[in-house]
Order: structure tokens, then sequence, then C-alpha cells
């Protein structure tokens, strides 16, 4: 199923009401009691043509393209000014391939009803996947003009101005659709993909991570920032969110090739950047809560030489924020030899207290000090998460 047809998919005909007999529960529930419902509905009144629609409906979100055509056009051979059901007949036969007879369709409903923005949305999709992106763009226009508030329509206009080359203006789209309905997760993975082919990686990496946060089992927007990170020369990252995509995808074959890829070229300094939590934290709180309350952030400088801490620390059973500033000492293998800013904290023997932050894995950073002489419990290698 298409990007388009998913979301948005079909019209439904209302919200759900009080429930009073088979027409209204078919027209207010989903899935098989909708069905139930329609099947006594139309049982009852065969010549009911809103129950064949909501039937339709049924079918189509079940993937079932065949009974979803066969129950619309029963609708419109009922009513033949039912512009809805032809638009969600050609939803249909565009889920089937037939290009041409889903814009006849689009097309008729547009006749029947000239301020119809759904059907000149679905007749700009139709005409993308022909690849007439100049007759899409001005499909998608119509119906913004009729809707100014339909995200959809801008998001679809904005994939057609970027497959023509006018990066630009697909990105003003993306960004108008985001205004109109900011959760809108496809709007900022467009975005992002605009971003990304203007080589602006830090924007594109923002999108993705916006896209994230409103559906985190997208593995989809997971693999964009990962090339995103990637081209940024932050590797470590990109093996990271690659990790994360083989707990959604076991199976995903680029996503293993990638890690073993990028594995071997990994810069621990890019590796470290970004969130972390405590092992304990999470294990007590979860990942996701951990990171929100807990969660510290690490930056290295430009010229290496230096790694900014900003730590979520229990002061009086209060969260506090503090900032720390390590200064590097070296680098070697997997690990960043430093010791704490303006801090001249010494061991038992002497040394001075040097920290180890050792990238044992992307997603796993080990903190331990240098020497074994200290014995102290809060001196021991406790370890860190990185939060997605």
């Amino acid at each position: 199923m298409s990007r388009r047809l998913a979301v948005g998919l079909i019209v439904l005909l209302s919200a759900p009401a009080a429930f009073a007999g088979p027409r209204e529960d078919c027209e207010n529930l989903r899935g098989d009691a909708a069905l139930r419902a329609c099947d006594v509905a139309i049982k009852q009144n065969a010549r009911d043509a809103k129950s064949y629609i909501n039937r339709g409906v049924e079918y189509q979100v079940k993937g079932d393209m065949d009974r979803a055509i066969a129950d619309y056009s029963k609708a419109i051979e009922i009513n033949p000014k039912e512009a809805q059901a032809y638009t969600n007949r050609g939803i249909a036969y565009a889920a089937k391939g037939n290009t041409d007879r889903a814009i006849a369709d689009y097309t008729k409903a547009i006749e029947i009803d000239p301020k119809y923005a759904r059907a000149y949305s679905k007749r700009g999709d139709a005409y993308s996947d022909k690849k007439d992106y100049a007759r899409a763009i001005g499909e998608y226009t119509k119906a913004i003009e009729i809707n100014p508030k339909d995200a959809q329509a801008y998001n679809s206009r904005g994939v057609a101005s970027g497959t023509k080359g006018d990066t630009d203006r697909a990105i003003a789209d993306y960004t108008k659709a985001i205004e109109i309905d900011p959760k809108y997760a496809w709007a900022y993975k467009s975005r992002g993909d605009a971003y990304y082919d203007k080589k602006d990686y830090d924007r594109a990496i923002a999108d993705f991570t916006k896209a994230i946060e409103i559906n985190p089992g997208d593995a989809g927007a997971y693999d964009k920032r990962a090339n995103a990170y990637e081209k940024s020369g932050a590797k470590g990252n990109a093996i990271a969110d690659h990790t994360r995509i083989l707990t959604l995808k076991p199976d995903h074959v680029l996503s293993k090739q990638a890690i073993k890829r990028l594995q071997s070229k990994v810069d621990p300094f890019s590796a470290i950047n970004g969130k972390w939590v405590w092992i304990g934290d999470q294990i007590e709180l979860g990942l996701e809560a951990a990171c929100k309350t807990k969660g510290s952030i690490l930056q290295v400088s430009r010229d290496q030489k230096e790694i900014a801490a900003q730590v979520m620390e229990e002061v009086n059973g209060v969260s506090v924020k503090k900032d720390y500033k390590y200064t590097v000492l070296y680098q070697e293998g997997p690990e960043v030899a430093m010791y704490l800013h303006d801090e001249d904290r010494r061991l038992q023997n002497g040394d001075r207290l040097i920290w180890i932050a050792d990238m044992e894995r992307p997603d796993h950073l080990i903190w331990r000090i240098h020497s074994k002489s200290e014995s102290a419990e809060s001196l021991a290698p406790y370890a860190r998460l990185r939060c997605p």
C-alpha cells in the first residue's frame, strides 16, 4: 500500500453516535463488527447506498479491493450522484494498479461535486503515479484552494515538486503541512528527505528525529536518520540507529550490512555524542522515562579536546541540571581518556583521577577510572545506554 493510501485512505461517513440499529452500527462501528452490521442493514434495505459504501470502506481497510469495488459500484448503481462512492472506488482501483480507471472515477466525483477537495487530491496522486507531476501539482493546488487546512495535500504537492527538482518549493509545502498538523510524521520525513538532498544533514537529522518522536516504531525513519548521520560523519549514531532497526525488524539485511561496514570505521569521538542514561536508572524507570528525566547529554568539541556533559542530578529529592567539562588527554581505539576540567582530584596513590569513556558498542558506553588502585564503590565502572 502506498504512503498516500496509508494516510487518509478513505472518507468515513460520520463520527460515532449513539447506536440505534444495524444501519447506524454499520456506519459507526469498525472492523468485523461493522461488516456484520452492514450485512444486516443491506438485508433489511437492499437499496441503502450508504450501507454499501460503509461496507466497502471496511473491505478496503482489510485490503479486499475487489469486494470494496463491488460495494462502491452497487452504491453508484443505486445513487449515481454519490461522489464519495466514486472517490473511494478510485482509491481501490489505484491500489490494484489501475490508475486510468482511478482517474476516471475521481473525475466523475469532481463532476458531481466540483468542491470535493479529496477527489482533486486523489486525482493528483494518480497523476503522480503516472509521473505527470505538473498535472499532479495542479490537482493538489486545487484541493488546497478548496481546503487550505489539508496538510496531506500540501505534503503531496511537496513530493511532486521535489520529484521535479524544485526542492525549495517542496520544503515550503512540507513546512506548511507541519504548521497545519504538527503530529504529521510523514511531512517531517518528507522535509528531512529534502534537506538530505540539499546536503543539510543537521536539519535532515532534526526532522527524522521528530518523525521518530511521533512514531517510535517507524523503522524507515531510523533508516533515513542513520543515512544522514553517516553522511554527517557521526558513524556511531548511524550504527545505533541501524541497531534500533534490528530490534524492530530483526531480519533487516541492509542494517546488518551497514553495521558491519560502519563498525570498521567508527570514531569514538563521534560515537560519544548524544544522550545517554545510566543502566540503573533504565532498569528502575524504563528507557523512555529515564531518558526524559535523567538522561545525560555528551558533546565533543570540534577540536576533540573537550567533552561537555549536561547531567541531571538529584539534589534533596529534586532533579537539577548540572554542566561539567572534561579535558581530553588521549584517544586509543574505542577509548577516550579525560579528566574533569578545573578539578584536581587525586587517587589514593597520588595519581590524578582520569576517566575513561570506553565505546564498547555504539549504544553502550562504559564510564570508568583509569587506575585500579581506587576501591571506592562510587568510582566503580558503570555503564550508560544511548537514548533513542
